[in-house]
């Protein structure tokens, strides 16, 4: 089957699902639908019958952590369209964020998946290739302007970037940094060291008495 009409963009196929009838010959009949589509390109693979009570035999998807177990029956399979089509409406970035969230909160389902959408813009997201890049990034924006960043670019940085994400729950992913409930490249605040208590044998003299 080619790329459904309700597809503005071939490169938005979310999701493809092989449905057919369920007995010993449903496979060798099913056929592929791509998502999202509209209701009646999905409602025409199913002959008649109800959709949702069809076998689904095969699963592919663009979000790596959905995986074919996730979605093994054919009951939830407007809610897979309906995701499908708010994941298509994103630009490139926004569903790079999405998968990168997903990876970095190990959502696999397709429950966790919906509700993502819902909180999605509570996260901050930078494409960048790998942690390195990350710090060089971080330390470009908080050090002073008249520093001379040519003395740490090409250094290996890695530790340190993975340290500033750490400190503020987030996380490298395969798709760049992710972070929720902060700036990214905020500078970090130290707190002040507490004040080392003083041994019993090290008690202050106060004198005069």
């Amino acid at each position: 089957m080619g790329i459904n009409q309700g597809i503005k963009k071939p490169e938005k196929e979310i999701f493809r699902v092989l449905a057919g009838r369920a007995g010993e010959n449903g496979k060798a009949h099913a056929q592929w639908i791509s998502l999202p589509a509209y209701y009646e390109d999905i409602a025409q693979i199913s002959c008649g019958m109800d959709v949702r009570v069809m076998e689904c035999y095969a699963f592919e998807s663009a979000l790596p952590n959905l995986k074919e177990d996730a979605f093994d029956s054919m009951r939830y399979i407007f809610r897979l369209n309906a995701l499908a089509g708010q994941l298509a409406d994103m630009d490139r970035t926004e569903f790079m964020k999405f998968k990168a969230v997903m990876q970095a909160e190990n959502i696999c389902t397709l429950d966790g998946a919906e509700k993502l959408l819902g909180r999605i813009d509570e996260y901050e997201f930078d494409p960048v290739p790998d942690a390195c890049m990350f710090g060089t990034k971080y330390l470009v924006r908080n050090l002073p302007d008249d520093f001379n960043v040519e003395t740490f670019i090409g250094a290996e940085l890695s530790g340190f970037a993975e340290e500033i994400l750490r400190s503020k729950q987030g996380s490298m992913t395969d798709y760049g940094a992710v972070v929720r409930g902060q700036k990214l490249y905020s500078k970090m605040v130290l707190e002040d060291e507490p004040e080392e208590k003083l041994n019993e044998d090290e008690s202050p003299e106060w004198g005069g008495m």
